[in-house]
Protein backbone atom coordinates (compact mmCIF):
# COMPACT_ATOMS: atom_id res chain seq x y z
CA UNK A 1 0.00 0.00 0.00
CA UNK A 2 1.22 3.15 -0.86
CA UNK A 3 -0.34 6.96 -1.06
CA UNK A 4 0.97 9.83 -3.49
CA UNK A 5 -0.18 13.61 -2.91
CA UNK A 6 -0.62 14.91 -6.74
CA UNK A 7 -1.03 18.78 -7.66
CA UNK A 8 -2.99 19.34 -10.76
CA UNK A 9 -1.36 21.79 -13.43
CA UNK A 10 -2.23 22.83 -16.26
CA UNK A 11 0.03 21.15 -18.90
CA UNK A 12 0.81 18.25 -21.04
CA UNK A 13 0.28 15.00 -18.94
CA UNK A 14 0.80 11.80 -19.17
CA UNK A 15 -0.83 8.73 -17.31
CA UNK A 16 1.09 6.45 -14.99
CA UNK A 17 -0.87 2.92 -14.14
CA UNK A 18 1.12 1.43 -11.17
CA UNK A 19 0.26 -2.42 -11.80
CA UNK A 20 1.02 -4.70 -8.83
CA UNK A 21 2.98 -7.92 -9.78
CA UNK A 22 0.55 -10.22 -8.11
CA UNK A 23 -3.35 -9.67 -6.97
CA UNK A 24 -3.42 -7.82 -3.23
CA UNK A 25 -5.30 -8.81 -0.81
CA UNK A 26 -8.12 -6.06 -1.14
CA UNK A 27 -8.26 -6.85 -5.20
CA UNK A 28 -8.81 -11.19 -3.75
CA UNK A 29 -11.51 -9.88 -1.43
CA UNK A 30 -13.07 -7.82 -3.94
CA UNK A 31 -13.18 -9.95 -6.89
CA UNK A 32 -14.75 -12.67 -3.99
CA UNK A 33 -17.45 -10.14 -3.05
CA UNK A 34 -18.51 -9.45 -6.75
CA UNK A 35 -19.06 -13.43 -6.98
CA UNK A 36 -21.02 -12.94 -4.24
CA UNK A 37 -23.13 -10.21 -4.59
CA UNK A 38 -23.78 -11.94 -8.20
CA UNK A 39 -24.89 -14.69 -6.64
CA UNK A 40 -27.18 -12.93 -4.39
CA UNK A 41 -28.37 -10.72 -7.02
CA UNK A 42 -29.11 -13.58 -9.44
CA UNK A 43 -31.12 -15.24 -6.47
CA UNK A 44 -33.25 -12.56 -5.37
CA UNK A 45 -33.79 -11.71 -9.47
CA UNK A 46 -35.17 -15.42 -9.90
CA UNK A 47 -37.27 -15.06 -6.51
CA UNK A 48 -39.00 -11.90 -8.09
CA UNK A 49 -39.95 -13.90 -11.57
CA UNK A 50 -41.56 -16.67 -9.36
CA UNK A 51 -38.82 -19.01 -10.47
CA UNK A 52 -36.27 -21.45 -8.16
CA UNK A 53 -32.72 -19.94 -8.03
CA UNK A 54 -30.62 -22.08 -9.73
CA UNK A 55 -28.74 -24.23 -7.41
CA UNK A 56 -31.13 -24.26 -4.97
CA UNK A 57 -33.71 -27.32 -3.59
CA UNK A 58 -37.67 -26.00 -2.91
CA UNK A 59 -38.31 -27.18 0.82
CA UNK A 60 -41.80 -28.06 1.48
CA UNK A 61 -44.04 -25.21 4.10
CA UNK A 62 -45.91 -27.56 5.37
CA UNK A 63 -48.98 -25.71 7.75
CA UNK A 64 -47.35 -22.30 7.26
CA UNK A 65 -49.13 -19.81 10.54
CA UNK A 66 -48.71 -16.76 10.68
CA UNK A 67 -46.86 -14.66 13.13
CA UNK A 68 -47.81 -10.93 14.13
CA UNK A 69 -45.69 -8.95 12.73
CA UNK A 70 -45.94 -4.87 12.37
CA UNK A 71 -49.31 -3.66 11.90
CA UNK A 72 -50.00 -7.42 10.24
CA UNK A 73 -49.45 -11.01 9.57
CA UNK A 74 -46.72 -12.70 7.82
CA UNK A 75 -46.65 -16.31 6.21
CA UNK A 76 -44.14 -18.66 4.87
CA UNK A 77 -45.28 -19.73 1.14
CA UNK A 78 -42.03 -20.67 -0.25
CA UNK A 79 -38.57 -21.62 0.69
CA UNK A 80 -35.65 -22.55 -0.63
CA UNK A 81 -32.43 -24.06 0.48
CA UNK A 82 -29.15 -24.14 -1.27
CA UNK A 83 -25.41 -24.85 -0.30
CA UNK A 84 -24.58 -21.55 1.29
CA UNK A 85 -27.67 -19.28 0.82
CA UNK A 86 -31.53 -19.92 1.83
CA UNK A 87 -34.41 -17.95 0.14
CA UNK A 88 -37.80 -17.36 1.74
CA UNK A 89 -40.76 -15.95 0.05
CA UNK A 90 -43.87 -14.26 2.61
CA UNK A 91 -46.80 -12.81 2.65
CA UNK A 92 -47.44 -9.97 4.86
CA UNK A 93 -51.06 -9.38 5.09
CA UNK A 94 -52.02 -5.72 6.40
CA UNK A 95 -54.64 -6.55 9.07
CA UNK A 96 -54.85 -3.05 11.02
CA UNK A 97 -57.23 -0.52 10.37
CA UNK A 98 -54.96 1.82 8.72
CA UNK A 99 -53.15 2.12 5.76
CA UNK A 100 -49.32 1.35 5.57
CA UNK A 101 -46.41 1.86 3.76
CA UNK A 102 -43.55 -0.24 4.09
CA UNK A 103 -39.75 -0.46 3.65
CA UNK A 104 -37.50 -3.86 3.18
CA UNK A 105 -35.06 -2.94 6.24
CA UNK A 106 -38.45 -3.62 8.41
CA UNK A 107 -37.87 -6.98 7.62
CA UNK A 108 -34.04 -7.56 8.15
CA UNK A 109 -33.23 -10.29 11.47
CA UNK A 110 -30.62 -12.21 12.01
CA UNK A 111 -29.00 -13.95 8.74
CA UNK A 112 -30.85 -12.19 6.37
CA UNK A 113 -28.50 -10.76 3.88
CA UNK A 114 -31.27 -9.26 0.84
CA UNK A 115 -34.85 -8.24 1.26
CA UNK A 116 -37.16 -6.99 -1.65
CA UNK A 117 -41.10 -6.00 -1.42
CA UNK A 118 -43.48 -6.83 -4.12
CA UNK A 119 -44.75 -3.12 -3.08
CA UNK A 120 -44.34 -0.78 -0.64
CA UNK A 121 -47.65 0.68 0.17
CA UNK A 122 -50.25 -1.29 1.40
CA UNK A 123 -53.70 -0.29 1.70
CA UNK A 124 -55.67 -2.12 4.97
CA UNK A 125 -57.03 -5.70 4.09
CA UNK A 126 -54.06 -5.57 1.01
CA UNK A 127 -51.08 -8.21 1.14
CA UNK A 128 -47.78 -7.58 -0.48
CA UNK A 129 -45.17 -10.31 -1.17
CA UNK A 130 -41.60 -10.14 0.49
CA UNK A 131 -38.59 -11.81 -0.46
CA UNK A 132 -35.16 -12.75 1.56
CA UNK A 133 -32.28 -14.04 1.17
CA UNK A 134 -30.54 -15.52 4.01
CA UNK A 135 -27.56 -17.23 5.56
CA UNK A 136 -27.63 -20.87 5.07
CA UNK A 137 -28.12 -22.02 8.96
CA UNK A 138 -26.87 -25.68 8.22
CA UNK A 139 -28.48 -28.86 8.15
CA UNK A 140 -28.77 -31.28 5.31
CA UNK A 141 -29.21 -29.71 1.68
CA UNK A 142 -30.38 -33.58 1.28
CA UNK A 143 -34.33 -32.25 2.20
CA UNK A 144 -34.08 -29.55 -0.39
CA UNK A 145 -33.54 -32.22 -2.74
Amino acid sequence: HFSMMVRPKAMPATTVVFLPDSPSAAQITFAKNSVYQQRLISVMKSLLQGKRPKSMGEVKVLDSKGIGFLQGNLTLVKRYRGTLLDAAIYRFDNTGSHNLTLAPNQFYRAHVLAVSLSKQDLLKGQSLFVYEVIAHQGGSDEAAK
